[in-house]
């Protein structure tokens, strides 16, 4: 039986600020606890010495009373969208003289709240009064804007321990698996050894690679990084690749786990050139970066670029290659947005001078037009007489002064990384060399 409502709503209301997923447990000994975390927090709320009502003896055995020689220690828990559990926190409008909360272990939520103007101290006489019945059922992790479900594991992933982790979270996601038959890889190469991934720049999240050997299949588990959440949306993350993996455009996402996700991978062919193959400033203070982001704007405002759906992150290693298919797939979506058309074209070609920032191997004019072409006439639907060279020569002045603003944009992301990452990976120099490179191109790129 739930203490005053009202003061179980305050305190959800208090801890979404911390995290969208709230796990509520009991046991039979009248413990009642709430808790919210994320990378950086974790809140705990017990409540001690609450009724557990009895169930009605004729409709079940003596011995079968859930009451009945329990070890406190036993908790039953379910993890739910902590904004539904405060909508139903506001049954305390409804006066209710109890309020009985109802976990069935990892699956659902019920509560049967009682109501009656004559007032009622025990169960018996609550009984005789109306009942309100709340439930709902997140087993299934419901994303609203990707009309989808994915299966959640109420598991956190140990940074140092990654392999052992990560056998638990297969053995979950594929239980017709034979776990003996599975071959865990974890890949070393990249910023530190303690990222997991095949070339990828993001230098926020740790990453396995869990390959089945019995079966031609290759899955991606990846957690994330310490801190991370307070610069990626992660519900938009998981939104974003639900609805891309559904139009084709990215691997399948299987599962997520309390702080990661579990996706289908291509092995990527790694080419050896992007063109052919595919201390920080003393005078750089906030108050400058300010000035320089308000009047970049003021100069993209009127390229006027259309408004698209962007991945913001489409460096080499995302970038993945299927030659059994013919078909190139993107992964790691979480910076995905709907953005200006030329930042996502713009940040793409910046990367290829890659994480040591070889801006010589920024494309030359020649590559992008031919490159930028080959876009607008698959975006014409494969017209090419519908594509003038004024339309490719005007997208090519969208796309290099948007690249501008990648460079700020991850000058600034790295400045927040030094605060916040644990790698070991100097953010402060490649921030430094980000904008470095912005200023040194900025009156070129504008002119154009």
């Amino acid at each position: 039986m739930l203490p005053p409502v009202m003061a179980v709503k305050n305190m959800a209301d208090r801890m979404k600020a911390i995290n969208g997923q709230l796990v509520v447990k009991a046991n039979m000994s009248g413990d009642f606890v709430m808790l919210v975390e994320n990378d950086m927090v974790k809140l705990e709320t017990f409540y001690d010495e609450l009724e557990n009502p009895a169930i009605d003896p004729s409709q079940v055995e003596p011995s079968q009373q859930p009451s009945l020689n329990r070890d406190p220690k036993d908790f039953a828990q379910v993890r739910v969208d902590i904004k539904d559990f405060i909508k139903f926190c506001t049954c305390h409008q409804l006066n209710p003289m109890h309020t009985i909360c109802c976990i069935i272990e990892n699956h659902g939520l019920v509560f049967y709240v009682y109501i009656g103007e004559n007032g009622g101290e025990n169960m018996s006489s609550a009984q005789e009064c109306g009942t309100i019945t709340y439930c709902n059922e997140p087993r299934m992790l419901s994303t609203e804007s990707a009309g989808t479900e994915l299966p959640f594991f109420e598991f956190t992933m140990d940074h140092s321990a990654l392999l052992d982790g990560s056998a638990k979270v297969i053995a979950w996601a594929f239980p017709d698996w034979n776990m003996a038959q599975v071959k865990l890889v974890q890949q070393t190469h990249g910023i530190t050894n303690r990222r997991f991934d095949f070339f990828d720049a993001n230098f926020v999240a740790y990453f396995t690679v869990v390959k089945c050997t019995y079966k031609s299949e290759t899955i991606l588990i990846r957690t994330y990084g310490k801190g991370t959440d307070a610069i990626i949306d992660r519900s938009q993350e998981m939104t974003n690749m639900i609805v891309l993996s559904r139009a084709g455009l990215s691997p399948k996402l299987h599962a997520r786990f309390s702080n990661g996700l579990v996706y289908g991978y291509i092995l990527p062919k790694q080419f050896a050139k992007p063109d052919v193959n595919d201390s920080f400033h003393s005078f750089m203070t906030v108050d400058r970066l300010k000035k320089e982001l308000i009047s970049l704007k003021a100069e993209l405002d009127p390229v006027n670029a259309p408004i698209v759906f962007s991945h913001c992150d489409l460096l080499t290693g995302n970038i993945i290659y299927n030659s059994e298919l013919d078909k190139v797939d993107f992964i790691d979506y979480e910076y995905g947005s709907y953005n200006p058309r030329g930042f996502d074209i713009g940040n793409h070609f910046c990367e290829h001078a890659g994480f040591d920032c070889e801006w010589d191997l920024y494309p030359k004019e020649e590559f992008q037009h031919k490159w930028l072409r080959e876009y607008l006439v698959e975006a014409n639907g494969n017209d090419s007489s519908a594509v003038s060279e004024d339309d490719v020569s005007k997208l090519y002045s969208e796309v290099n002064k948007y690249a501008l603003a990648a460079h700020l944009y991850w000058g600034i992301w790295a400045l927040c990384q030094a605060e916040l990452s644990d790698l070991e990976f100097d953010y402060v120099g490649y921030s430094k060399l980000r904008i470095d490179e912005y200023f040194r191109r900025k009156k070129e790129f504008l002119a154009l």
